[in-house]
């Protein structure tokens, strides 16, 4: 038997998730160890999925309303980049997921990003710094806020906290 990597793991939450939800026959295909692509249709559309990860959740300062920041930086190689430039299907809705967790796997978010986004904020990452998207929120918002590298709040974009929303 083949080794179970990490992100077989996180394509199975992903996967059971959808499948609960929509009633629709997911289909997976390889991208690399630590990234899938998912294809599933809804009666939304034919949707083509880039499944990440990350168990780096980290804790940050109170905001102003005295919630605690949440937030998952994940990296992106080049390889990922090239991947994703090639990616979008124009008879698809085009998504990249992300699953976010901590080490334990006991705390699971799913994070839904427009690709077009993460696709401008991996491409204008400054030179001589990690590409990375990072993804947060306050407290327990319905909503998640993602940005990339060299990038401020105010110049995030919104994913709404209930991933389902974007296929049913």
């Amino acid at each position: 038997m083949d080794k179970i990597n990490k992100i077989d793991f996180f394509v199975g939450v992903f996967l059971t998730s959808i499948i609960k939800s929509t009633k629709t026959t997911p289909s997976l295909f390889d991208e690399t160890d630590e990234s899938k692509k998912v294809v599933f249709e809804t009666n939304r559309g034919l949707f083509n999925i880039y499944i990440k990860y990350s168990t780096n959740k980290e804790i940050g300062k109170l905001n102003k309303k005295g919630q605690r920041r949440t937030y998952w930086d994940i990296s992106f190689t080049d390889r990922d980049l090239e991947k994703l430039g090639k990616f979008y299907e124009s008879d698809s809705i085009n998504f990249v997921s992300i699953i976010c967790t901590n080490k334990k796997l006991t705390e699971t978010k799913i994070v839904i990003l427009d690709l077009d986004k993460v696709l401008t904020y991996l491409r204008n990452t400054p030179m001589g710094k990690q590409k990375r998207i990072s993804i947060f929120r306050y407290g327990k918002e319905n909503k998640f806020n993602y940005k990339g590298t060299g990038c401020s709040d105010k110049e995030s974009q919104i994913a709404n906290a209930d991933f389902l929303t974007y296929f049913e």
